[in-house]
């Protein structure tokens, strides 16, 4: 998946920087209060939502969900954004910016990973270098406004100190996606030694959609994000 970015530097002058992703992994139940992740679960339980095996937990999802689109389409009317953090490897080193984890509610109930991987996750098209804003990551805020009836108003609002720190998401989720992999090959090898009788087939889990016969095309509603500097910013 292409992306494209204008990497903010310390000087306030800005230069493209084109990005090949070729991973997208999502951190979930990441905070760095347990109570609180705990008090959340609970909340969804109620909800119908399952409860992860650990915290945090890493959802491996397709790199073609990434979008720049100033629109995304969904479908029905249960669907939400929720802003995030997004940390992006390129050539220019880590690049710190913002994205929604736009997620279908309904399904989630179902299953969190299908929820995620059944919608796009929008992407900001200004970024910085982490190395930039490293000292003071956690003082940085992050703040989501949506309209509704034409007005604006703020939707989610909190700080990065909030959040596990990125060098050790960074090392969860590599850790998780070598262990994503080693499964991979260890049913790749079985169906070899299985001398590859049967065909390898994938199955995708998908919910019951029988009560949703004719389900309609929508716009997501718009969900502007941005991150600051607070109070600390570039010199």
């Amino acid at each position: 998946m292409q992306l494209s970015f204008q990497v903010l530097e310390r000087s306030g002058a800005a230069r493209p920087v084109p990005v090949e992703v070729h991973h997208l992994t999502i951190a979930g139940w990441a905070g760095r209060d347990q109570a609180a992740i705990e008090h959340h679960i609970a909340e969804l339980a109620e909800l119908g939502v399952k409860r992860p095996s650990t915290t945090p937990c890493f959802y491996h999802l397709g790199s073609e969900l990434l979008t720049q689109a100033e629109q995304i389409d969904v479908i029905g009317m249960k669907s939400s954004g929720e802003a995030e953090c997004l940390l992006v490897q390129s050539d220019a080193g880590l690049l710190v910016t913002v994205g929604s984890d736009h997620t279908d509610r309904e399904v989630e109930a179902y299953g969190v990973t299908v929820s995620k991987q059944v919608c796009p996750k929008p992407v900001a098209r200004d970024a910085w270098r982490f190395e930039d804003v490293r000292e003071h990551w956690d003082q940085l805020e992050l703040r989501a406004f949506a309209v509704a009836n034409g007005e604006r108003r703020v939707y989610q609002q909190g700080s990065v100190a909030s959040l596990l720190s990125a060098a050790d998401l960074l090392a969860r989720a590599a850790s998780g996606r070598r262990r994503h992999v080693l499964r991979h090959a260890r049913r790749t090898r079985r169906h070899c030694r299985n001398g590859g009788r049967r065909r390898a087939r994938t199955r995708i889990a998908r919910p019951d959609l029988e009560a949703h016969a004719a389900p309609r095309l929508s716009r997501a509603r718009p969900v502007y994000c941005r991150m600051s500097h607070c109070p600390t910013r570039h010199s």
